[in-house]
């Protein structure tokens, strides 16, 4: 439930009846000074006290039989029935608000019906004194503008309360939003970092590897140069040595190097921005670091799977979800695409029939089970659209 319908469901009723409390006091007070209270009185107090909470919690026409039996009693019993008069004109101030076909004459003549009783009870001999007609009718009006600005502050407090609603959904979708930018911006950094790790591997092993190459190799032939010469050729195989070392050293550096470059999380968030399927999820439930090697394998597989869900299943929504096990690491890749035109093909040949589609699926099955993996395709259970790719690869092979 609401803020607004909280307010309008209790906190208008409940101050509308404040109002009716005190208009009725007043009255009470006015009618005890000029005549002592009797049964009638009290009984038209009652009256009122009823008539004003039912016209509060009763809707549609049958809670303006409250105010008319109001107006009734003030002209049966006008003596005492007129201090009943202002509650009714604090309730007939506000007839028609919910209405804006209502002719503004008519309007005014129904808000303004408790006149009408007051204006006898002023004419009949003996009913009421001349004090307690005027007391009456200055307390109507009061009544009446009372009832008006009460509707008027409790509209306000409604739209009010409107606006806070909605600053403060506006106010969640900005955090949300900033939450998603400042995520999207740490993952574009660190994807910067790992693409400029893998340039900086590339660049050593095309530079530095290739001269400690040719170093070693000229190091190997003027060792063949100076066969005959026992000293000089030590010293150069010692300088192959050491080039041998400087180079095996690089060479485990750059494959450090590279494999640091790769971070799967990283990789699947960045395919699923740039993916065409408009609604794609990412999950990565593993506590250890997955390997270069299933890392890159899982980051090929998803980009072709995404690929194919968008080109040939117009999918518009995926789930990518890298699960780590005890003995292997797994990727499921599901979408919403088209099916329909393979309903009636069976498991065992759904693989070749959508590889005859040229959707890299071979490719796919290749990379998996060069790493000792498995890997399979089939159509999402219980559902009449989408595929779901499935790719395991063992923890012994990573």
């Amino acid at each position: 439930m609401t803020i607004v319908t909280l307010v309008h469901r209790y906190h208008g009723p409940m101050r509308r009846l404040a109002d009716k409390g005190l208009i009725a006091i007043i009255c009470c007070s006015i009618l005890w000074t000029v005549r002592p209270m009797d049964v009638a009185g009290v009984v038209c107090l009652l009256v009122a006290v009823t008539s004003g909470a039912s016209f509060e919690y009763v809707r549609g026409t049958a809670r303006f039989l409250g105010p008319a039996a109001l107006l009734v009693i003030a002209f049966a019993l006008p003596d005492v029935g007129c201090a009943t008069l202002p509650v009714a004109a604090y309730d007939l101030a506000t007839t028609g608000d919910e209405r804006g076909d209502m002719p503004l004459t008519a309007l005014w003549a129904i808000r303004l019906a408790w006149v009408i009783p007051l204006a006898v009870a002023a004419r009949t001999p003996g009913s009421a004194g001349t004090s307690l007609i005027v007391g009456i009718g200055l307390a109507c009006l009061a009544a009446t503008l009372l009832s008006r600005r009460t509707k008027t502050t409790l509209v306000q407090d409604g739209e009010l309360h409107v606006l806070r609603d909605s600053l403060q959904e506006k106010i969640i979708q900005l955090d949300t939003k900033n939450q998603e930018l400042v995520q999207a911006s740490d993952e574009i950094i660190h994807g910067a970092a790992l693409m400029e790790r893998a340039r900086i591997a590339r660049d050593i092993h095309d530079n530095v590897g290739h001269l400690l190459t040719r170093a070693a190799l000229q190091a190997e032939a003027f060792q063949v140069i100076h066969a005959q010469e026992p000293v000089i050729a030590d010293e150069f195989s010692q300088v192959g040595a050491t080039v041998h070392e400087a180079l095996d050293s690089v060479r485990d550096s750059v494959h450090a190097l590279r494999d640091e470059s790769i971070d799967l999380a990283t990789k699947l968030n960045q395919l699923a921005r740039n993916s065409s399927v408009d609604d794609t999820v990412v999950e990565i439930t593993a506590d250890d670091a997955v390997p270069a090697e299933v890392a890159a394998c899982f980051t090929a597989v998803c980009k072709e799977a995404l690929t194919n869900a968008a080109r040939h299943g117009h999918a518009t929504q995926a789930h990518v979800r890298v699960t780590e096990y005890p003995a292997l690491w797994q990727l499921v890749v599901s979408d919403d695409g088209d099916v329909s035109t393979l309903s009636d093909v069976d498991q065992d040949t759904l693989l070749d029939r959508l590889a005859a589609h040229g959707m890299g699926l071979r490719s796919m099955q290749e990379r998996i089970e060069a790493l000792a993996g498995t890997f399979r395709v089939s159509r999402r259970s219980g559902d009449d659209h989408g595929f779901t790719v499935f790719a395991s690869i063992p923890r012994r092979n990573a």
